[in-house]
């Protein structure tokens, strides 16, 4: 098999750095690129939520999204 030189971002690359585990950077994108999970099934989650559990819920997202920076 092949290689290719790619460039990306530093965050980019952070990213997949803290992913990845034990896997190469090729598994982990290839297993990012086949997923079949279909996010419209999320579509109107929070409709019935009050505003103060949807700012929780984002700050918490947040909050974790910054921590696997």
């Amino acid at each position: 098999m092949g290689t290719t030189s790619i460039t990306i971002t530093n965050e980019a690359y952070n990213f997949l750095k803290s992913i990845k585990g034990e896997k190469s950077f090729s598994e982990t994108i290839l297993t990012l690129s086949r997923s079949n999970e279909d996010i419209v099934k999320f579509a109107g989650i929070f409709k019935d939520a009050d505003t103060k559990s949807i700012e929780n819920v984002r700050k918490e997202i947040n909050k974790d999204w910054n921590n696997r920076r």
